[in-house]
């Protein structure tokens, strides 16, 4: 009789479930009443690429990183490295410029309101994030000397390129029709003569003359995680489910009606977990719920979270270690991480901007801009890591050149130094007169 029972309960709850799809009665609980978010909903799977952004506008870059934190965090985590190196202008021999130079002026403060630091963590900012950054140079009127550099948002800024072939052009001004920026409800045509394009590294825009963001690629572990982020916080405010009449297990217990399903439901809506809510639904009826989701650690939303993480940091050139994560890093595993971080990724992305500073601030051929990274603690370790295997390495080369097992140009080569015309020879121990033999350095150089 309980098995015929609970039979007959799950069968009702059924013919609740039908009956809702059937006539509508089922009542879908959105916040502020909208419908069901694209996020939510079981559309056509036909449809799936419209729940992810296309990453190919400055727009949807834009949100990318706006609702994705790991994607901002790890660009600016990028950008702050980059801004740890010493910046300095040096000429053709290397040789630092004074500090009291106009255009070292300039590095320093290259604006009112930014540092040095400020604006190249903004300048790498913008060039990871949207493929390229634009950079007004300020004249004073009549002189040809730059006295001001400002980072424009690519996102405002506006290009109308040419309808033209662009192999036969020397310059990108050559290429450009129009760039206007927008500055509220105001749009500004810029001269495009005092511009500057940073420029990164991968290929070019299909839109333009441009390369192409770095998050192009990303756009569904991007999707996943904004995904992620709004269904937790969906499900956190209200879940999902079925609220039914539990009476109709009673025959002679009167059903809800339409009015009443409507009341409740409007009800139902000022209830829930979050600030300004109801925490308790009061009427005569005899309601139960049911839960119409997976329970929350059944659906692995952190795991899911890890995975399109390390999969951006990938990407974008940030080891995963260095992002606070779950199971934890060894500090030998950090330190590792972060040496790979500039000697793979910072220091080729510093040499490549080093070139356009220069070309920016029209230094010609007698002067450069360079990043150093010598200063950088675990670079230093890494270098005295270095240099101790160097050692060891010469010290296994000399005792195989002494013991005859390579040639004196076999050994130099090993050293990465230059070899000698009569060096393929063996190692020739001089014996002097008393008949003893000499093994010191200088005599195996002669």
């Amino acid at each position: 009789m309980k098995r015929l029972k609970q039979s007959r309960n799950f069968l009702l709850k059924l013919g609740d479930a039908l009956d809702a799809f059937k006539g509508g009665a089922l009542k879908t609980f959105t916040p502020n009443g909208g419908n069901i978010p694209q996020f939510y909903s079981f559309g056509n799977l036909s449809d799936a690429n419209t729940f992810y952004l296309t990453l190919d506008s400055n727009s949807d870059i834009y949100k990318a990183l706006t609702e994705c934190p790991q994607v901002s965090t790890v660009i600016l985590r990028k950008a702050q490295a980059y801004a740890n190196g010493r910046i300095s202008l040096v000429n053709t021999q290397g040789t630092p410029i004074g500090r009291n130079d106009s255009l070292n002026k300039l590095l320093r403060t290259p604006n009112i309101i930014q540092s040095d630091n400020q604006f190249r963590t903004q300048l790498y900012f913008y060039m990871i994030a949207y493929g390229f950054c634009p950079v007004l140079k300020i004249r004073p009127s009549g002189m040809s000397d730059i006295k001001g550099l400002w980072i424009l948002p690519p996102n405002l800024v506006t290009i109308k390129w040419i309808k033209t072939i662009p192999f036969f052009k020397t310059d990108i001004n050559d290429l450009i029709e129009e760039v206007t920026f927008k500055n509220g409800n105001e749009t500004i045509k810029l001269n495009k003569a005092d511009l500057y394009f940073f420029t990164d590294t991968t290929g070019l825009n299909e839109q333009g003359f441009l390369p192409c963001s770095r998050l192009s690629a990303l756009k569904y572990p991007i999707g996943n995680l904004i995904k992620n982020y709004k269904s937790r916080g969906r499900m956190i405010e209200k879940p999902y489910g079925i609220l039914s009449n539990q009476a109709r297990d009673n025959a002679y217990a009167p059903t809800l009606d339409e009015q009443e399903r409507e009341r409740l439901y409007q009800e139902f809506n000022q209830y829930g977990t979050s600030d300004g809510k109801k925490d308790v639904i009061i009427t005569d009826t005899a309601l139960n719920w049911q839960m119409m989701m997976y329970p929350v650690e059944q659906m692995q939303f952190l795991d899911m979270q890890d995975s399109d993480t390390q999969v951006i940091c990938d990407k974008l050139g940030y080891p995963h270690d260095l992002l606070g994560n779950r199971k934890g890093t060894t500090f030998n595993n950090k330190e590792q991480s972060i040496v790979s971080l500039y000697t793979e990724h910072t220091i080729p992305d510093a040499i490549n901007i080093d070139q356009q500073y220069s070309e920016c601030l029209e230094l010609g051929d007698l002067r450069s801009v360079i990043t150093s990274f010598e200063h950088i603690t675990a670079l230093q370790a890494d270098q005295k890591t270095s240099e101790e295997a160097k050692k060891i390495r010469s010290e296994w080369v000399w005792m195989s050149y002494t013991q005859g097992g390579l040639t004196m140009n076999q050994a130099l080569a090993l050293l990465e130094l230059d070899t000698k015309p009569e060096g393929d020879k063996y190692f020739e121990p001089i014996k002097p007169e008393n008949g003893s033999t000499n093994t010191t350095i200088g005599a195996a150089q002669n």
